[in-house]
């Protein structure tokens, strides 16, 4: 009897045991299958921000301030980081899919370094980074709490969550005003490039503080303090000021709008949810849409938003050129520096300029790269006293859209041993 009752227990423990294991196993594969879910679901819904030009023409440039493609209105920005500069007397938006903005007067170079947004949670992170002109931030409240927007200059950065504010670069001076909310500014240290948080000051609505390059090293040893003043009166920057302020007041009234039709499914303090960021941005564009139709003669306005142009990620070519030197030696010497350049060619016959967005390797034992787009011919010690390889360079590049592959290769081409030069000596008879 009790051998029994020993046995009949056992097999309860092994069965209890399997029944377990197997809840397990259901439960572990649908967690597996929600992350797979939304990682997916986090690549599909990383839409782009897009370009509305409302007069002028905006070019996408190179850190030199070569012009290079002309950005076409409704254009998405596919390819981030991209440097853009409007010419002067022109205006354009950008607008971000969470519905927030950024307004760009004419003559103005700036770059969208991050751009990200996951529809699934709301989560955006917006950084730009303003070389010259002026920049009006209308950021919508951020859905979560590590979402952010940020403006950099050479001398400092804001920060907000939810407000709207002016950034100006003009030579060595940076200016930041507030209108809504409260804007973060951290100045910049000159020699590492941190951001000095201990000298973080708050500038509210009508407030701003200028900052001079030749003032960071006195900031950054606490020397001096950046100074929050009140807005000085100035009749450019005024009236720039004022447009933005306009435009605000219709994006406002657009939230109130949209959140009192749809207040029940608002999310703790008010918040708009990630499933309806769709629905706001779009609420917002059509409202301003009526805003530049009744001040299309005052504001000078061209073009009024368009949808969106498809974005050209049907590739029809990829190519990496080597520029120089040119033409290409055969053999080249060691210490030989060769500049290359890859292109994508889309199907409606644009081009994009991807050197920088590749990453970039070397094949064969002949060199490496110093960056992107930069070879350094020198034989590795494996086949150096052979005195010359072969080789080539290959170019990856990763749409950051549609996380499609591309791959490229120069033609092979041999590195060989500089040899030393001999010096012939007269024999003496």
């Amino acid at each position: 009897m009790k051998k029994a009752l020993i046995i009949c227990a056992i097999a309860i423990f092994i069965i209890g045991g399997f029944i377990l294991i197997q809840k397990l196993k259901i439960r572990n594969a649908s967690h597996a299958s929600t992350i797979i879910t939304t990682n997916t679901a986090v690549v599909a819904t990383n839409a782009p921000p897009i370009i509305h030009i409302l007069r002028g023409k905006a070019y996408r440039t190179d850190d030199t301030g070569k012009r290079g493609k002309e950005l076409h209105n409704g254009a998405p920005l596919t390819i981030i980081p991209i440097t853009i500069k409007v010419i002067s007397g022109g205006l354009a938006n950008i607008n971000f899919p969470d519905g927030s903005m950024a307004r760009i007067d004419g003559g103005t170079t700036f770059t969208i370094e991050k751009s990200g947004y996951d529809a699934m949670t709301g989560k955006s992170n917006t950084s730009i980074f303003l070389t010259i002109g002026k920049i009006w931030s209308k950021v919508v409240e951020l859905a979560t709490l590590d979402s952010s927007w940020e403006v950099q200059t050479s001398n400092a950065v804001a920060t907000v969550r939810g407000t709207a504010f002016n950034s100006i670069v003009k030579g060595k001076k940076a200016m930041f005003t507030g209108s809504e909310n409260t804007v973060a500014i951290m100045p910049i240290d000159p020699k590492t490039h941190e951001r000095l948080q201990d000298q973080e000051v708050l500038v509210t609505r009508d407030e701003e503080v200028e900052i001079s390059s030749d003032q960071l090293d006195d900031i950054a040893s606490h020397k001096q303090k950046m100074i929050i003043e009140t807005h000085k009166a100035d009749i450019a920057v005024d009236e720039w000021i004022n447009q933005n302020e306009d435009e605000d007041t219709t994006v406002n009234e657009a939230m109130h709008d949209l959140k009192t039709e749809m207040k029940d499914q608002l999310l703790d303090g008010d918040r708009i949810p990630a499933n309806l960021r769709d629905e706001l941005r779009l609420y917002i564009k059509k409202r301003l849409n009526d805003f530049y139709e009744a001040h299309q003669k005052e504001m000078n306005i061209e073009n009024i938003d368009v949808p969106p142009l498809e974005p050209s990620t049907d590739v029809v070519s990829f190519d990496v050129t080597l520029i120089s030197p040119d033409p290409l030696p055969d053999p080249v010497l060691e210490g030989t520096r060769i500049v290359a350049q890859a292109m994508l060619e889309f199907s409606d016959g644009t081009v994009e300029d991807i050197t920088k967005e590749g990453e970039w390797n070397v094949l064969g034992p002949i060199g490496y790269m110093i960056s992107p787009g930069i070879f350094m011919a020198e034989l590795d010690s494996s086949v150096s006293k052979f005195g010359e390889s072969s080789g080539a360079i290959t170019v990856t590049f990763i749409d950051p859209i549609t996380n499609e592959s591309y791959f490229v290769k120069t033609p092979i081409f041999k590195v060989a041993t500089a040899l030393p030069t001999t010096v012939t000596t007269p024999t003496i008879l």
